[in-house]
């Protein structure tokens, strides 16, 4: 199992990322450790938007019934809950990581305004 993780993770790694094996691997290690940690309160989420709110329960039919909607996999707690927990978090991890690169990196402020680092 770890075998296929790490050759998929290569592949992504050499074809999108230019990133440090070792780096990208306990990255991966961290964040699926994190994971399963918050488990439960993503189980917890889903549980209460598939079963809680009366109004979800034909949406919920509805995808579960189109021809693409069982491959979503929503009916997992687990997958829904990751997924909105995904959301939820998007905005402020994008926040807080891009308030992190400007006070780390040095002259990064002056090439985002500038656009030297999109240019070709």
């Amino acid at each position: 199992f770890v075998r296929v993780l790490l050759r998929r993770f290569t592949i992504l790694r050499k074809s999108v990322f230019n990133i440090n094996l070792a780096a990208g691997t306990v990255a991966l290690l961290l964040a699926s450790l994190f994971a399963y940690l918050l488990d439960p309160v993503f189980h917890s989420i889903a549980y209460f938007l598939l079963t809680g709110i009366p109004a979800l329960q034909n949406f919920w039919e509805w995808l579960h019934n189109t021809p693409i909607g069982p491959l979503s996999r929503f009916n997992n707690t687990v997958v829904l809950g990751s997924f909105i927990g995904g959301l939820i978090l998007l905005i402020p991890i994008y926040w807080g990581m891009t308030k992190l690169l400007l006070l780390t990196v040095p002259g990064w402020k002056s090439e985002l305004k500038s656009g030297k680092s999109f240019k070709q």
